[in-house]
């Protein structure tokens, strides 16, 4: 008998065929796992730049190097003036979430609101896109980022899923969805899902923002004050 060939084998351990694309990729993949290919001049500026990423990976990896870094940043801050020093500090609270609740600050809130929306959610650790931010950047104060995976909510058929954002106080939330990840028919599922707990929901696409964003903020000004409290 003869042995299985490896296309052979990967279609009974997968239970299907793969697709002209999906072998494409496998054979893209294993080309540049060989040595030679990276030393072909038409590949040259690619391998310089895994070569700087693989140092900068070992880098941070490296404890004596993050002692170094570390010391360095002290050293550095601390000769600054104390002039500088002060403004950073400033720079520093105005970034915290619960300046921007004061009242006296209202105002300047406003005008902020975008930069506060992507330093914050930078400094929080959290994981928010450009696309993400910039969407953020065109809403109320009040509506929060929950791409993080902070608000889970459990479906009848028993999936969970968690929104991009949602507006505190009322049954809405907002998705932003980009076309490599996924197709046009998960704005119809995604919708129907938060339905069927009883929330109301916006799918912003990426190309439709990036295409007609004064469109798309319209869309979004529009669902927000159907959805928020006058």
């Amino acid at each position: 008998m003869r042995e299985k060939t490896h296309a052979a084998v990967s279609r009974a351990q997968t239970g299907r065929k793969k697709s002209d694309y999906e072998k494409s990729v496998v054979r893209q993949n294993a080309l540049r796992m060989n040595a030679t290919y990276w030393k072909k001049p038409e590949n040259a500026a690619r391998a310089k730049l895994r070569q700087k990423s693989t140092f900068a990976r070992q880098l941070r990896e490296d404890p004596n190097f993050l002692k170094k870094a570390q010391a360095g940043a002290k050293a550095w801050w601390e000769a600054h003036p104390e002039e500088e020093k002060a403004r950073g500090r400033k720079t520093a609270l105005i970034l915290n979430s619960t300046y921007w609740k004061k009242p006296e600050n209202a105002a300047r809130a406003k005008e902020r609101v975008r930069a506060l929306n992507r330093a914050g959610a930078m400094l929080a650790g959290r994981a928010i896109n450009r696309f993400e931010a910039d969407v953020w950047g065109e809403m109320p104060l009040c509506v929060e980022y929950t791409g993080d995976g902070r608000w889970w909510r459990k479906l009848p058929s028993g999936k969970s899923i968690n929104p991009d954002f949602r507006i505190p106080g009322t049954k809405a939330v907002i998705e932003t969805f980009g076309e490599p990840w996924h197709p046009p028919s998960d704005e119809k599922q995604r919708i129907a899902e938060w339905e069927s707990v009883g929330f109301r929901c916006l799918v912003i696409w990426n190309l439709k923002w990036r295409a007609n964003r004064e469109k798309e903020i319209l869309r979004l000004r529009r669902f927000l004050a159907s959805v928020m409290p006058s």
